[in-house]
């Protein structure tokens, strides 16, 4: 009974998200620690698009098939999304348009408040991806490609981020370029930095140099890479 009691104290989330592990992408990761993190304060039920998934004690993960086309993918996502929230306080969505549109519609139904996590510009990664477009997301916003998806994906952020309650981000310079795009108020932002790795230990010893830099980035001009390694060279 009492730890019936303790399980039910704090709030009960929604972690909606597009990508859940055994996928490797960074917002996959991501979404499981913030589940294991809130689970032992709060009830947490996580909704993603997946044909399997780990599983994390204490915890439910309701799955979306995938591979099915995209407009009937976003509509079962929507009604998993309806009947997980029922009872519940708040959905946090891992991105703006796969889990964020579902995730604003199902708020307005159920009228709870909807927070987005913009872990990335989905028009922009896209655009990387395909080689539509190498421009950094600054100039990528002021001048997205004529592709219609692109076009449309831009305007469903918009639609989704102006109706969010909250909209993390991981830094000021990410809010600043966003507000002023979308047409935001700073004030709807909440700048989290990115956590540390933690330190990994190794089944093998290290012969450690010093004055080793180790960085990584996009190979494109914005990343001004180029740049870093020549300063490398003067320092050499």
């Amino acid at each position: 009974m009492d730890e019936d009691k303790e399980k039910s104290k704090g709030l009960k989330i929604v972690l909606a998200t597009p990508l859940f592990p055994p996928e490797i992408e960074a917002l996959s990761g991501y979404a499981k620690d913030l589940a294991k993190h809130l689970k032992n304060d709060h009830d947490i039920v996580v909704v993603s698009y997946a044909s399997r998934s780990e599983d994390i004690d204490g915890v439910r993960i309701l799955k979306i098939n995938k591979r099915r086309p995209i407009l009937v993918r976003l509509f079962d996502y929507t009604l998993r999304l309806l009947k997980a929230s029922k009872g519940f306080d708040i959905i946090h969505s891992q991105n703006a348009v796969a889990s964020g549109l579902p995730a604003i519609i199902v708020g307005r139904i159920k009228k709870i408040p909807i927070v987005i996590n913009f872990m990335e510009e989905e028009a922009w990664k896209r655009s990387l991806q395909l080689g539509l477009s190498d421009q950094s997301l600054e100039n990528f916003l002021q001048n997205p490609p004529g592709n219609l998806r692109t076009k449309l994906i831009i305007s469903l952020e918009r639609w989704v981020l102006r109706r969010a309650a909250k909209i993390i981000v991981s830094s000021e310079t990410l809010r600043d370029i966003l507000a002023e795009f979308y047409g935001l108020d700073k004030e709807k932002f909440i700048v989290s930095l990115r956590p540390i790795v933690k330190e990994q230990v190794l089944n093998f010893a290290i012969a450690k140099n010093e004055n080793q830099i180790f960085t990584n980035g996009r190979l494109f001009e914005w990343s001004k890479i180029n740049k870093l390694i020549e300063a490398m060279v003067d320092l050499g």
